[in-house]
């Protein structure tokens, strides 16, 4: 069976955040639902950010990936100016955690679907009305298989306190 998309939609996803972490340089990036760390282990080649923080509810996950994030020889060969400094947390989105304040970026790749109704407004208080980072990406598969799709937001039916410009609505990454 060949797929559906090339390179996978994850991937494209994580290139996204990749691509504007390039743009943007920011300095300070926390990933919630980091789980398997796999996006946190492609940040941390990238010499501009000083802090990378992965949140996810699952602890032991957390321990089990967390030598991935660990230096690597080359590291020691050619040490950044400022070292980087990386922390996992556990804890869960929908609460507030002084920890997770002051960051530039803050993504959530493909977390949100796994959150039900009430939980996905909590959410959107915690990270725009209370953690309010300069930027956030929020991806989720496409709304074939996320029960909370656009759709809910556009309606009303789910509410931020995002304003601005910035403010958009739009399918894909």
């Amino acid at each position: 069976m060949e797929p559906m998309f090339t390179p996978a939609l994850h991937r494209q996803r994580h290139q996204f955040v990749i691509d504007f972490v390039k743009r943007k340089k920011p300095k300070k990036v926390l990933d919630l639902g980091c789980c398997e760390c796999v996006l946190l282990k492609q940040l941390k080649f990238h010499r501009e950010i000083e802090l990378l923080v992965g949140l996810d509810i699952d602890g032991v996950q957390i321990k089990k990936k967390m030598h991935g994030l660990a230096p690597i020889s080359t590291d020691y060969l050619q040490p950044s100016y400022d070292q980087l400094r990386i922390e996992l947390y556990q804890g869960s989105v929908t609460e507030k955690d002084a920890r997770l304040r002051g960051f530039d970026l803050v993504t959530s790749i493909e977390l949100i679907e796994h959150l039900t109704l009430a939980d996905v407004e909590l959410f959107s208080e915690v990270v725009f009305g209370y953690l309010t980072p300069e930027a956030v990406i929020v991806s989720t598969p496409n709304s074939d298989f996320n029960p909370f799709s656009l759709d809910l937001w556009v309606s009303g039916t789910l509410t931020t306190s995002l304003s601005g410009p910035e403010q958009s609505s739009s399918r894909g990454l």
